[in-house]
Protein backbone atom coordinates (compact mmCIF):
# COMPACT_ATOMS: atom_id res chain seq x y z
CA UNK A 1 0.00 0.00 0.00
CA UNK A 2 1.29 3.85 -0.59
CA UNK A 3 2.49 5.66 1.95
CA UNK A 4 0.15 8.29 3.45
CA UNK A 5 0.55 11.65 2.60
CA UNK A 6 -0.80 14.93 2.90
CA UNK A 7 -0.95 17.94 -0.30
CA UNK A 8 -1.84 21.46 -0.26
CA UNK A 9 -2.93 23.31 -3.23
CA UNK A 10 -2.66 26.95 -2.40
CA UNK A 11 -5.70 29.04 -4.12
CA UNK A 12 -4.39 31.05 -7.35
CA UNK A 13 -6.36 34.29 -6.39
CA UNK A 14 -6.69 34.14 -2.76
CA UNK A 15 -3.75 34.58 -0.41
CA UNK A 16 -3.98 32.17 2.62
CA UNK A 17 -6.47 30.06 1.03
CA UNK A 18 -5.65 26.92 -0.51
CA UNK A 19 -7.13 22.88 -0.45
CA UNK A 20 -5.51 20.03 1.63
CA UNK A 21 -5.66 16.54 0.01
CA UNK A 22 -5.70 13.26 2.28
CA UNK A 23 -4.17 10.57 -0.03
CA UNK A 24 -4.14 6.39 1.28
CA UNK A 25 -5.55 6.71 4.97
CA UNK A 26 -7.87 3.91 4.90
CA UNK A 27 -9.22 4.39 8.35
CA UNK A 28 -10.87 7.00 10.36
CA UNK A 29 -8.22 10.03 11.17
CA UNK A 30 -7.85 13.44 12.55
CA UNK A 31 -6.23 16.39 9.85
CA UNK A 32 -4.83 18.93 11.84
CA UNK A 33 -4.47 22.06 10.00
CA UNK A 34 -1.48 23.72 12.26
CA UNK A 35 -3.37 26.67 13.43
CA UNK A 36 -5.91 25.01 15.69
CA UNK A 37 -8.27 23.54 13.08
CA UNK A 38 -9.05 19.89 12.63
CA UNK A 39 -11.42 17.71 10.88
CA UNK A 40 -12.05 14.40 11.19
CA UNK A 41 -13.10 11.63 8.38
CA UNK A 42 -12.69 8.07 7.82
CA UNK A 43 -11.56 8.28 4.27
CA UNK A 44 -9.41 10.29 2.06
CA UNK A 45 -10.66 13.41 0.91
CA UNK A 46 -10.16 17.39 0.37
CA UNK A 47 -10.41 20.03 2.17
CA UNK A 48 -10.61 23.87 1.81
CA UNK A 49 -9.09 25.93 4.59
CA UNK A 50 -8.26 29.65 5.04
CA UNK A 51 -5.47 30.72 7.53
CA UNK A 52 -6.02 33.79 8.99
CA UNK A 53 -2.43 35.63 9.48
CA UNK A 54 0.80 33.84 7.09
CA UNK A 55 3.51 32.41 8.97
CA UNK A 56 4.94 28.38 9.02
CA UNK A 57 2.15 25.39 9.82
CA UNK A 58 2.58 21.55 10.02
CA UNK A 59 -0.25 19.65 9.35
CA UNK A 60 -0.24 16.36 10.49
CA UNK A 61 -2.93 13.58 9.83
CA UNK A 62 -3.37 11.38 13.21
CA UNK A 63 -5.02 7.87 13.61
CA UNK A 64 -8.29 7.64 15.56
CA UNK A 65 -7.59 6.75 19.16
CA UNK A 66 -4.24 6.80 18.86
CA UNK A 67 -1.36 9.81 18.86
CA UNK A 68 0.53 7.97 15.85
CA UNK A 69 1.14 10.67 13.09
CA UNK A 70 1.29 9.01 9.97
CA UNK A 71 1.37 11.46 7.60
CA UNK A 72 2.38 15.19 7.94
CA UNK A 73 3.42 18.46 5.88
CA UNK A 74 5.48 21.51 6.69
CA UNK A 75 4.08 24.68 4.93
CA UNK A 76 4.71 28.33 4.81
CA UNK A 77 1.65 30.13 4.27
CA UNK A 78 2.24 33.90 2.31
CA UNK A 79 0.42 36.99 2.14
CA UNK A 80 0.61 36.13 -1.79
CA UNK A 81 -0.74 34.27 -4.84
CA UNK A 82 2.80 33.68 -5.95
CA UNK A 83 6.28 32.99 -4.97
CA UNK A 84 8.85 36.00 -4.66
CA UNK A 85 10.45 35.22 -7.68
CA UNK A 86 11.80 37.54 -10.55
CA UNK A 87 11.72 36.03 -14.54
CA UNK A 88 13.31 37.76 -16.99
CA UNK A 89 15.47 38.09 -20.22
CA UNK A 90 18.95 40.05 -19.56
CA UNK A 91 19.03 41.85 -22.55
CA UNK A 92 22.08 40.93 -24.94
CA UNK A 93 22.51 37.47 -23.73
CA UNK A 94 20.27 35.38 -24.72
CA UNK A 95 19.40 33.42 -21.28
CA UNK A 96 16.62 33.62 -19.38
CA UNK A 97 17.14 34.30 -15.56
CA UNK A 98 14.84 33.26 -12.31
CA UNK A 99 16.07 35.33 -9.31
CA UNK A 100 14.75 33.99 -5.75
CA UNK A 101 14.21 37.55 -3.99
CA UNK A 102 11.96 36.81 -1.06
CA UNK A 103 13.82 38.02 2.44
CA UNK A 104 11.22 36.11 4.31
CA UNK A 105 11.77 32.81 3.76
CA UNK A 106 14.03 30.58 5.35
CA UNK A 107 17.80 30.68 5.46
CA UNK A 108 17.59 28.94 2.03
CA UNK A 109 14.75 27.88 -0.16
CA UNK A 110 13.24 25.14 -2.50
CA UNK A 111 11.83 25.40 -5.97
CA UNK A 112 11.72 23.95 -8.89
CA UNK A 113 12.08 25.53 -12.46
CA UNK A 114 10.16 24.27 -15.60
CA UNK A 115 12.17 25.60 -17.96
CA UNK A 116 10.29 23.32 -20.65
CA UNK A 117 7.54 20.79 -20.59
CA UNK A 118 10.63 17.89 -20.62
CA UNK A 119 13.27 20.36 -18.51
CA UNK A 120 12.99 20.83 -15.02
CA UNK A 121 15.51 21.96 -12.34
CA UNK A 122 15.04 22.01 -8.66
CA UNK A 123 17.13 24.59 -7.02
CA UNK A 124 18.06 25.21 -3.18
CA UNK A 125 18.11 29.00 -3.05
CA UNK A 126 19.18 31.60 -0.74
CA UNK A 127 17.60 35.34 -1.05
CA UNK A 128 19.41 36.94 -3.95
CA UNK A 129 20.43 34.16 -6.07
CA UNK A 130 19.34 33.28 -9.45
CA UNK A 131 19.70 30.51 -11.97
CA UNK A 132 19.65 30.76 -16.01
CA UNK A 133 19.54 28.78 -18.87
CA UNK A 134 20.65 29.82 -22.82
CA UNK A 135 17.82 29.66 -25.05
CA UNK A 136 17.16 30.00 -29.15
CA UNK A 137 14.99 33.19 -29.89
CA UNK A 138 11.94 33.16 -28.89
CA UNK A 139 9.17 33.14 -26.46
CA UNK A 140 9.09 30.75 -23.88
CA UNK A 141 6.61 29.86 -20.54
CA UNK A 142 8.42 29.41 -17.50
CA UNK A 143 6.94 27.77 -14.23
CA UNK A 144 8.24 28.21 -10.37
CA UNK A 145 7.24 26.24 -7.98
CA UNK A 146 7.89 27.24 -3.98
CA UNK A 147 8.17 23.85 -2.03
CA UNK A 148 7.23 25.35 1.04
CA UNK A 149 4.62 27.27 0.53
CA UNK A 150 3.50 25.64 -2.92
CA UNK A 151 2.98 28.29 -4.38
CA UNK A 152 3.83 28.88 -8.36
CA UNK A 153 3.52 31.04 -11.05
CA UNK A 154 4.13 30.99 -15.07
CA UNK A 155 5.64 33.81 -16.93
CA UNK A 156 5.67 33.98 -21.13
CA UNK A 157 9.28 35.36 -21.57
CA UNK A 158 10.75 36.59 -24.56
CA UNK A 159 14.13 35.54 -25.54
CA UNK A 160 15.64 38.33 -28.31
CA UNK A 161 18.42 37.66 -30.49
CA UNK A 162 22.18 38.44 -29.23
CA UNK A 163 23.19 41.64 -31.53
CA UNK A 164 27.00 41.66 -31.25
CA UNK A 165 27.43 43.77 -34.41
CA UNK A 166 28.74 47.83 -33.97
CA UNK A 167 25.93 50.30 -34.39
CA UNK A 168 26.24 53.67 -35.61
CA UNK A 169 24.53 57.03 -36.93
CA UNK A 170 24.78 58.67 -40.21
CA UNK A 171 23.94 62.06 -40.99
CA UNK A 172 25.45 65.28 -42.29
CA UNK A 173 28.04 66.69 -40.25
CA UNK A 174 27.08 70.33 -38.96
CA UNK A 175 30.59 71.77 -40.11
CA UNK A 176 29.21 71.62 -43.66
CA UNK A 177 26.18 73.15 -45.07
CA UNK A 178 26.92 72.09 -48.51
CA UNK A 179 26.27 68.50 -47.57
CA UNK A 180 29.53 66.74 -48.71
CA UNK A 181 30.43 65.67 -45.50
CA UNK A 182 29.01 62.68 -43.48
CA UNK A 183 29.59 62.40 -39.74
CA UNK A 184 28.94 58.96 -37.95
CA UNK A 185 28.86 58.52 -34.37
CA UNK A 186 29.11 55.11 -32.34
CA UNK A 187 25.97 53.53 -30.45
CA UNK A 188 27.18 50.45 -29.60
CA UNK A 189 30.00 48.16 -29.81
CA UNK A 190 28.60 45.21 -27.24
CA UNK A 191 31.54 42.63 -28.65
CA UNK A 192 34.42 45.30 -28.35
CA UNK A 193 37.25 44.52 -25.49
CA UNK A 194 39.69 46.88 -24.05
CA UNK A 195 41.95 48.67 -26.75
CA UNK A 196 39.50 47.24 -29.91
CA UNK A 197 38.94 49.16 -32.90
CA UNK A 198 36.75 49.60 -35.51
CA UNK A 199 37.29 49.78 -39.07
CA UNK A 200 35.12 52.74 -41.63
CA UNK A 201 34.99 52.19 -45.24
CA UNK A 202 33.29 55.10 -46.27
CA UNK A 203 32.03 54.04 -49.87
CA UNK A 204 34.36 55.22 -52.03
CA UNK A 205 37.60 53.65 -51.74
CA UNK A 206 38.78 55.74 -48.42
CA UNK A 207 38.62 53.82 -45.01
CA UNK A 208 39.62 54.72 -41.50
CA UNK A 209 39.91 53.66 -38.07
CA UNK A 210 38.84 54.69 -35.18
CA UNK A 211 38.56 53.42 -31.23
CA UNK A 212 35.86 51.02 -30.64
CA UNK A 213 33.74 52.72 -28.20
CA UNK A 214 30.32 54.44 -27.86
CA UNK A 215 29.91 58.36 -28.61
CA UNK A 216 33.29 58.17 -30.90
CA UNK A 217 32.67 60.56 -34.04
CA UNK A 218 34.44 60.62 -36.89
CA UNK A 219 33.95 62.60 -40.70
CA UNK A 220 34.52 62.31 -44.28
CA UNK A 221 34.37 64.70 -47.15
CA UNK A 222 32.87 63.23 -50.16
CA UNK A 223 34.28 64.62 -53.73
CA UNK A 224 31.38 63.22 -55.91
CA UNK A 225 27.79 63.77 -55.54
CA UNK A 226 26.68 59.70 -55.12
CA UNK A 227 25.21 57.09 -53.05
CA UNK A 228 28.07 55.60 -50.75
CA UNK A 229 27.85 52.55 -48.96
CA UNK A 230 29.36 53.22 -45.10
CA UNK A 231 30.28 50.46 -43.52
CA UNK A 232 31.78 49.77 -39.81
CA UNK A 233 33.20 46.67 -38.52
CA UNK A 234 35.48 45.55 -35.66
CA UNK A 235 38.90 45.53 -37.14
CA UNK A 236 39.68 41.78 -35.76
CA UNK A 237 36.80 40.31 -37.62
CA UNK A 238 35.49 42.03 -40.52
CA UNK A 239 32.18 39.84 -40.71
CA UNK A 240 30.69 41.78 -37.68
CA UNK A 241 29.82 44.54 -39.35
CA UNK A 242 26.84 47.24 -39.76
CA UNK A 243 25.83 48.82 -43.08
CA UNK A 244 24.12 51.97 -43.89
CA UNK A 245 23.38 53.99 -47.10
CA UNK A 246 24.55 58.22 -47.30
CA UNK A 247 22.96 60.00 -50.22
CA UNK A 248 25.27 62.71 -50.53
CA UNK A 249 24.70 65.75 -50.37
CA UNK A 250 22.67 65.16 -48.09
CA UNK A 251 19.16 66.75 -48.01
CA UNK A 252 18.89 69.82 -46.09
Amino acid sequence: MADPRIEWYPDRNVPRQGTARVVNVPQSYTLAFGDGTTVAKDHDDIYDHTYAVAGPYHLTVTLTGTTDVVASLLLRVLDATEPNVTISAPPNTQTIRVAFNDPAMPVVGRYTVDWTTSDSEDVIAEPGAFVERVFAPGTYPIRVTDHWSWLSMVEQVTVAPVVDDPDFSLTQAPSDPGGMTALIEILGVPAAGAGDTLTVDWGDGQTETIVAGVGVMANHDYAWADTYMVTVSYTADASMSTTQFAAVPFAA
